[in-house]
């Protein structure tokens, strides 16, 4: 979710109006978030568990798979890459 900053009012007021409404936007959204979390729909890992349903969902009715294959040995081979980076380097990445 975006925020807008544009002034809906002139001057001083408009730039302060600003402000109170991306508090008020923040505050519902904070509280939409507690909510879902109190219900168990807020979860660390909910991404992964959407790819998992949609793989087996793809194996059940014969479907393409939620990433394609080659996307999904790209991402790999990079992140390899990335990580063989890291092994050599001679300082500590902070």
């Amino acid at each position: 979710m975006t925020f807008s900053s544009t002034p809906q009012l002139p001057g001083t007021i408009g730039r302060l109006s600003c402000a109170f409404g991306q508090a008020g936007q923040y505050f519902f959204q904070g509280a939409r978030n507690v909510v879902r979390f109190a219900r168990s729909e807020y979860q660390y890992f909910a991404g992964l568990n959407f790819l998992f349903l949609a793989f087996y969902d793809s194996i059940i009715h014969d479907t393409p798979v939620p990433i394609p294959y080659n996307e999904i040995l790209r991402v790999s081979a990079c992140m390899d890459e990335i990580f063989d980076q890291l092994r050599r380097s001679p300082s500590p990445v902070l």
